[in-house]
C-alpha cells in the first residue's frame, strides 16, 4: 500500500509499504479521508523516530478486515463507516500512524460515522475531541455528558456555578471543548478567547461569550462577566499551552483552580501562575492504552482508566448517552458538531505542503495560493481516492 512515512533530513514522502492485518480485537479500515492536526506536522520536523515510520493521527474510511473479536459480538462488520486516531510516528516504537491507503485499530477506539456525516468530517474529530475529553473529564473532573462512571474522583467544589475560561476556542480541540462543556450536566458559564471573526461561530457551538484575545483587558472582562451570571472560574482549558499563556488564563480565576494544558510543562512558563491555581499536562496518547516515550527519555506508561475513558468517548460518538441506537449518536442529532474544513486538492503526495500552515515551516510564499490561506477556525482534510 501507499503510505506517508517519515524521511531523513526532516522530512515525508509516499513510499510503499505492507498491508496491515488487523490482529484480535482490531479492524483494518481503508482510509478514505485523513485530518492533520500540528503533531503530524511536529514529528515530521523534529522526529522522535528514525526514518520509515508511517506519518499521522486522524483518519476515516470504511472496515475492510475483522480480526478475532473477543466476545461472539463484534462491534463492527466490512462495510461499516468508522474513524479513529492512531500514534503516528511520533513516538519511538514502531505503532504504526494513519496517512496510509489502510490503517488498523483496535475495535474499541473507533466510533462509527453517522450517515449525516461526512467521512471528510469525522476525520476532524478523533484526535482532538479526544484531547478535549481528556482536559474536561480526566483532568478537570467535570461530569461527562454520557456517564458520571468516568468523573475523577477529585473535583473542585463550590456554591456557584462554576465557569470554564477555554483558552484559543477557534482552535480543533478549543471548537470541540465548547460543544462538549456545553453537553455537560455540570452547565457550566462558558467563556472563550478568539478573534471577533470567529465570535458568532463559537457562540453557535454553545460559548456564552467570546472575548478578543488581543484585548489586553479581556481576563478582567471574564472575570467580571462570571461575576455578573452568580459563577467563579475553577475550570480552565489552555488550547496554546505556550510561553505566558498559562499565566494569564490563570488570571481569571478568584482562588484555587485547574488548568489543563495541551503541551508539556516545559512548553510555558510557570513563574506567572496566580497562586491555587494548578496546571497539569494531559498528553492523549495515554488514551491509547499504550506505553510510549518521547525522546528517549520521558515514559509514560499504559493507563487502563485513560483508555476506559477514550472507549467511552467512543461509545458516545457512536451512539449517545441513552441508548445503543446510532440515531442516538450527538453527530446524528446535531448536539455535536465536527470542525469546519478545508478540503485540501491532491492526496498524500501533498500533504507535506500543507505542514506549513502548520508550523513546519514558512507560509508567506504559499498565502497567494487559496489552500495555502492562514487557518481561521477550519481543519484541513485529505481525500485519499482508491479504486
Amino acid at each position: 500500500m501507499q503510505a506517508l512515512v517519515t524521511l531523513p533530513d526532516a522530512d515525508a514522502g509516499v513510499r510503499t509499504v505492507p498491508i496491515p492485518a488487523p490482529g484480535p480485537g482490531q479492524v483494518r479500515v481503508r482510509v478514505k479521508a485523513i485530518a492533520l492536526n500540528p503533531v503530524d506536522a511536529l514529528y515530521v520536523a523534529k522526529p522522535a523516530s528514525a526514518p520509515g515510520r508511517v506519518v499521522g493521527s486522524d483518519f476515516a474510511g470504511i472496515v475492510d478486515a475483522v480480526g478475532e473479536a473477543s466476545d461472539e459480538r463484534p462491534l463492527w462488520k466490512v462495510g461499516d463507516r468508522v474513524a479513529g486516531f492512531l500514534h503516528g510516528a511520533c513516538q519511538e516504537n514502531t505503532l504504526p500512524g494513519a496517512f496510509a491507503e489502510y490503517a488498523v485499530a483496535d475495535a474499541d477506539l473507533i466510533y462509527g460515522v453517522p450517515p449525516n456525516v461526512t467521512l471528510e468530517g469525522a476525520a476532524t474529530l478523533p484526535l482532538c475531541i479526544n484531547t478535549a475529553s481528556n482536559g474536561l473529564f480526566r483532568v478537570l473532573g467535570l461530569p461527562t455528558p454520557w456517564s458520571a462512571a468516568h468523573a475523577p474522583s477529585e473535583t473542585i467544589t463550590s456554591s456557584k456555578r462554576l465557569a470554564i475560561l477555554i483558552y484559543s476556542g477557534a482552535t480543533s480541540v478549543g471548537a470541540f471543548a465548547i460543544q462538549l462543556a456545553r453537553l455537560s450536566p455540570s452547565n457550566p458559564l462558558i467563556v472563550t478567547t478568539a478573534s471577533p471573526s470567529n465570535a458568532e461561530y463559537l457562540k453557535s457551538l454553545g460559548a456564552d461569550h467570546v472575548l478578543d484575545y488581543h484585548n489586553p483587558t479581556w481576563t478582567q472582562q471574564a472575570r467580571e462577566l462570571a461575576s455578573e451570571a452568580g459563577a467563579e472560574f475553577q475550570w480552565g482549558l489552555d488550547c496554546i499551552s505556550e510561553g505566558d499563556t498559562v499565566g494569564i488564563v490563570s488570571q481569571v480565576f478568584d482562588g484555587a483552580g485547574k488548568i489543563a494544558t495541551v503541551r508539556g510543562p516545559t512548553q510555558w512558563a510557570h513563574d506567572g501562575i496566580k497562586e491555587g491555581v494548578h496546571a497539569q499536562y494531559m498528553a492523549v496518547w495515554t488514551l491509547l492504552g499504550k506505553e510510549f516515550w518521547y525522546n528517549g527519555g520521558n515514559h509514560f506508561p499504559a493507563e487502563p482508566t485513560h483508555r476506559a475513558l477514550a472507549v467511552a468517548v467512543y461509545k458516545y460518538l457512536t451512539s449517545g448517552s441513552e441508548s445503543d441506537s446510532p440515531d442516538s449518536s450527538p453527530l446524528a442529532t446535531g448536539a455535536l458538531k465536527p470542525n469546519k474544513i478545508r478540503l485540501m486538492p491532491g492526496g498524500l503526495a501533498d500533504v507535506p505542503s500543507a505542514f506549513a500552515l502548520l508550523g513546519a515551516g514558512r507560509v508567506t510564499e504559499r498565502e497567494k495560493l487559496e489552500d495555502m490561506r492562514p487557518l481561521r477556525a477550519e481543519k484541513m482534510v485529505y481525500r485519499l481516492e482508491q479504486d
